[in-house]
């Protein structure tokens, strides 16, 4: 009882990947001296899922349906964990046991059929047409939803060679609903099974022409959603196919809910060019709405917008944050302040610090008075073309041409580069230098040595002045 209270205490409900491996200890050694607690066993196996050790995390479910052979939970953990480790027959075989216990669960039987699904995908790449068709066979006992069964006539279309594939491709298009789930569908389904994309589509008829229905992209959107994670790797080819559809969909009639579960949809997967297309539609409709307002900022400029934003449009966000104050939409907030004030800059790393900020607060002085700590946090949260951006609007043509040919197209090394330049630039304007190109001396080859930072001349406004 202390161990699990000590592991309750240290980790509660925080993700696995938080715990560490003394504290995995604690669990193993309290379900060694009490195998009894069917919760521990839950938890202990959920934290090997998490830390990607499926040994361990087989191990610890084996001990587990050793003590509680009938446990539904533990029975759907252990379907859920052999489907993705590929052993459909087997996530099968205990769906199968855990239907017993509940003849009417219809997730269970879903789980069933898209176990027979995946094993048919499988047997497809391995390029056995006739297995495959066996467990789409299968499949299709099971499944209950009309698109997973449009889906399991698409992999016969795919798999098939003769006269019939054509057909049972249309034929499942139109049961889809429109071409853009169509070939959302196909494009998914002909990655998963390593088949060309582009000659599905042409089979089955789908034209990619011409702007798509509201009704369309929100089912492609609800069917992004519930992909599970081996999927979003394919999603990106499937996305890159679609994305000019989607991007000329944003001009769509959707109420403000449907927008704004489009643009939550987006921003999971940071696709940040078709999120700004939707984000601006919907500023568009709803003028100065905060969430859409923080939305475009996100969109344009990513996690570090704070740092690339220009002063109009910090002015924008600044105004949606007090009125999202004002409306009581703690959440978009809280959204807000964490572009304006990234939490690298907050005292401590809990979400709560941010309600101390005043919502027209600066980043904090210390990031201003060491210019150069914040130039490299930039180049730390990823963001290097935000800081060369920066660069180009007050280092000269020539200056920057050289630097980037010193460079020598690393991008990285650019944003160094300019960093010591900059803050060379500021030098000599706090020595009493005059702004304009003529008056300077000519630019030195940049150091290996980073310079120190600049002494503030409170007489001067300077360049990094807030």
């Amino acid at each position: 009882m202390v161990l699990r209270h000590l592991f309750d205490l240290i980790v509660g409900d925080r993700d696995a990947s938080d715990c560490d491996r003394e504290c995995t200890r604690w669990l193993e050694s309290s379900l060694a001296l009490d195998p009894d607690d069917r919760d521990a066993h839950l938890k202990l196996i959920r934290i090997h899922r998490q830390a990607r050790d499926p040994k361990a995390a087989r191990a610890a479910m084996e001990a587990a349906l050793a003590r509680f052979a009938t446990d539904p939970v533990l029975l759907l953990e252990a379907v859920d964990m052999a489907a993705a480790g590929g052993a459909f027959k087997k996530a099968v075989t205990l769906a199968k046991r855990l239907l017993e216990l509940d003849p009417i669960n219809s997730k269970v039987r879903a789980v069933i059929g898209q176990a027979h699904l995946s094993h048919a995908r499988k047997q497809i790449r391995a390029g056995r047409p006739d297995m495959a068709n066996k467990e789409l066979g299968l499949a299709e006992e099971w499944l209950a939803a009309a698109t997973e069964r449009s889906i399991s006539k698409l992999l016969r279309g795919l798999s098939a060679t003769d006269a019939t594939a054509t057909a049972l491709l249309r034929e499942a298009a139109a049961e889809l609903g429109g071409d853009l789930l169509a070939s959302f569908h196909l494009v998914l389904e002909s990655v998963r099974i390593g088949s060309p994309t582009t000659v599905a589509l042409q089979r089955a008829g789908v034209s990619l022409s011409g702007t798509p229905a509201d009704r369309e992209v929100l089912a492609v959107m609800q069917a992004i959603n519930v992909l599970g994670k081996p999927d979003r790797r394919a999603l990106g080819i499937v996305l890159d196919t679609l994305r000019k559809r989607l991007k000329d969909a944003a001009g769509g009639a959707f109420s403000e809910a449907e927008r704004v579960s489009i643009c939550e949809t987006l921003l999971r997967l940071d696709e940040r060019e078709l999120l700004l297309a939707h984000a601006n539609a919907g500023l568009k409709r709803w003028p100065e709405r905060p969430l859409f307002v923080y939305l475009k900022s996100f969109a344009r400029h990513g996690p570090a917008a704070g740092f690339a934003m220009s002063a109009r449009e910090k002015a924008e966000l600044e105004h949606a944050l007090e009125q999202a104050v004002a409306d009581g939409d703690q959440r978009t907030v809280l959204r807000i302040r964490g572009l304006i004030a990234p939490r690298e800059f907050c005292a401590g790393d809990d979400p709560d610090d941010f309600s101390d900020l005043d919502p027209f607060d600066a980043l904090g002085e210390s990031p201003f008075e060491n210019p150069r700590a914040l130039l490299e946090m930039m180049i730390s949260l990823g963001n290097e073309q935000g800081l060369i951006n920066l660069a180009r609007e007050i280092v000269s043509e020539s200056e920057f041409r050289q630097l980037e040919r010193a460079a020598g197209g690393d991008r990285k090394k650019l944003a160094r580069m300019l960093i010591d330049h900059l803050l060379e630039l500021e030098g000599r304007r706090s020595d009493g230098y005059p702004s304009g190109e003529a008056a300077r001396p000519a630019p030195r080859a940049p150091k290996a040595s980073r310079n120190k930072a600049p002494v503030a001349d409170d007489r001067q406004r300077g360049l990094f002045d807030d």
